[in-house]
């Protein structure tokens, strides 16, 4: 399993150079996602084929139940690079 990490910027070196450094833990608990996974987060990660993958979030959704439980749907764009 590879870590996933934010990434400074859109660029292949910077999100190589954000799976590396900047991971992210396995699991986010409700409050850590909504301070962690924001609109225009970038996150990357090396998948099991050694490819390079950036998922940005374009936007965050937040809606509550009739209890007041909060829910959050993610609009994101999928980049990958593959090696050579």
């Amino acid at each position: 399993m590879t870590t996933t990490g934010k990434s400074a910027g859109p660029t292949p070196e910077q999100c190589a150079e954000g799976a590396a450094a900047n991971a992210l833990p396995s699991q986010l608990a409700d409050a850590d996602q909504g301070k962690e996974l924001t609109k225009g987060t970038l996150l990357c990660t090396v998948t099991d084929e050694k490819n390079l993958a950036m998922l940005k979030i374009k936007d965050v959704v937040v809606q509550k139940d009739a209890s007041g439980i909060e829910a959050r749907d993610y609009v994101t764009e999928l980049t990958l690079w593959k090696t050579a």
